[in-house]
Formats: structure tokens, sequence, C-alpha cells
């Protein structure tokens, strides 16, 4: 059958030791005195950008971003701010983000949102996904190009040139405006 992708469950311990995903999912090690690691396939056309943010005495909590490189290209979430030359350098390492179609939210909190402001300036022909009361939580900050924002919720599906995605609402969230992602063509939640 198809192989499963597990990419969101990269976390490494106040210990040091890095968790693995599941028996079927990569796994990641953090290279020491680097926020944004290099991206790296985690199935057929998806790809991660690994980054985290130490939290002295807790651990590493993972600020992940996710590249799907189908036929209209989609990049879920943006990052950290204090890393977005970072994760620009590491997301032109796979796409020239004048590519992308799409950017995706999967909710608006900062960890998810760094990049985005420059990622609307470097593609933009992508429409940005996200949440209704994340677009307007958004716009209290900062001039949100609410023509560009198509809203999403669980639910709800996208084309997006060669595949649907499905709206969901995860089972584990920090945020009420969350809305995760799955693609049935490579069965990658």
């Amino acid at each position: 059958g198809a192989r499963r992708a597990c990419i969101g469950c990269l976390l490494k311990s106040g210990n040091g030791k890095t968790q693995r995903c599941s028996p079927v999912g990569p796994s990641t090690e953090w290279k020491a005195g680097e926020a944004v690691n290099e991206p790296h396939r985690v199935s057929e056309d998806t790809y991660i950008i690994p980054s985290h943010f130490a939290i002295p005495g807790v651990g590493v909590l993972p600020v992940n971003a996710f590249l799907i490189l189908g036929k209209e290209p989609l990049l879920v979430d943006t990052g950290l701010a204090r890393e977005s030359e970072e994760f620009l350098e590491a997301l032109r390492t796979v796409i020239d983000p004048r590519k992308l179609r799409w950017i995706w939210l999967t909710h608006d909190d900062s960890d998810h949102t760094g990049s985005l402001q420059k990622m609307l300036e470097l593609a933009p022909r992508a429409q940005l996904l996200a949440h209704p009361f994340a677009a307007l939580r958004m716009s209290g900050g900062w001039a949100v190009p609410l023509e560009r924002v198509r809203v999403v919720a669980p639910g709800d599906s996208i084309n997006v040139g060669d595949r649907e995605l499905a709206a969901i609402k995860p089972v584990l969230f920090d945020n009420p405006m969350s809305v995760g992602i799955y693609d049935a063509s490579s069965r990658t939640l």
C-alpha cells in the first residue's frame, strides 16, 4: 500500500534526546546553533522546513513549515519572524517563492505567521488560505490583503491543481482557529 508520512511530530526533549516520529514517518536531528535546518523530503512531493524555538529549562518547541510541490505549489505556515531570512533561504533551496500559488496558515499564532508578509510579497500570485477569524485577527496588526484571502474551515476542500486538500479540525491544537490539512493523494496529514 501507499506509505504514510507523519510530518508534524518532531520534538526534542529538555534532556537533549530527539524523539522520533511514528515508525513510518521521518525523524530529524536538530543541528546545534541553527534555528532553521535544511528542508528535507517527507513524501514524494512534500518537504518539511524544520525549525525550533529553544525554551530554557523546558526543551525545544518544533516550529515546522511544509511545502507541497504539486501542480499549484502550497506552503503550509511561514515560521518565526525572528528567523525570516533563514526561513526564506531554506525555502529557496526547494522552490522559487514566486512559484507558490497557495499559503495555508494552520492558525494565526506568531510561530506560524512570522514570514507571512514577506511571503505574500515574494509570491504575488499566491492566495492565503486561513480560518476567517485568523485573517480578521491578523488584520489588527498589519494590512492583510483581504482580496488574496480565501477562508477555510474544517469540512472545506481546496483544489490545488492535481489534488484536493481537505481542511480538518486537528485532534490536538493550541489555537481555536486551527485548520489542519489532509492530502488523500499522498495520505499525508
